[in-house]
């Protein structure tokens, strides 16, 4: 594959306008084409060591994962960075780990975070003040659309061109999620 740079990421396509429209102000991903998202390993490989079988293995390992809910309800914020937590976390946590224990010579963030909160970013490399007017608007535009669900049921790889766009290099499907026992009727 051609580019500079991957990352593995859990598209978020139902994420609200109004954060859509902060994110194209506040984070500068956003506005290279990055979508709304979950990151679930990011550096990734260089692209031009992408070949079939590391697709092949990506598709393996989306397809022993189940697809799922996951809901948006709480803002949070980081040096620099102002996200939403997304619950459940641990079924992304778990994505981490399982692309970790496959891929180690990529850990996330490039070892300096071995074990990343997941999250939603809304705004990034923000100075202070900067910070404290993302999150005011946040709070003022996001919060009173809060919680929203999304269905998590595939994971992209974006890649990164020699332009500074982001565009998605392939798309892994998660299985089905298995429907759940209905309780049996009692007369």
């Amino acid at each position: 594959m051609d580019g500079v740079r991957s990352g593995l990421v859990c598209v978020i396509a139902q994420a609200d306008p109004a954060f859509e429209r902060l994110r194209l102000q506040h984070d500068p991903h956003a506005i290279a084409g990055v979508p709304a998202h979950v990151t679930c390993l990011a550096p990734f490989m260089p692209p031009r060591l992408i070949d079939g079988e590391v697709l092949g293995a990506l598709d393996e390992l989306a397809t022993a994962f189940e697809a799922f809910e996951v809901q948006f309800h709480e803002v949070e914020e980081f040096p620099g960075v102002v996200w939403l937590r997304p619950e459940p976390e641990d079924r992304f946590r778990a994505l981490t780990r399982t692309l970790v224990s496959t891929f180690p010579d990529y850990p996330p963030y490039e070892g300096a975070i071995p074990d990343p909160q997941p999250h939603m970013t809304v705004g990034m490399d923000l100075d202070a003040r900067t910070q404290a007017g993302v999150r005011e608007q946040v709070d003022l535009e996001v919060v009173p659309r809060l919680p929203f669900q999304a269905m998590i049921g595939s994971m992209s790889l974006l890649i990164l061109d020699q332009h500074g766009s982001w565009t998605e290099g392939a798309r892994f499907t998660f299985a089905a999620p298995r429907a759940t026992a209905e309780p049996p009727l009692v007369t």
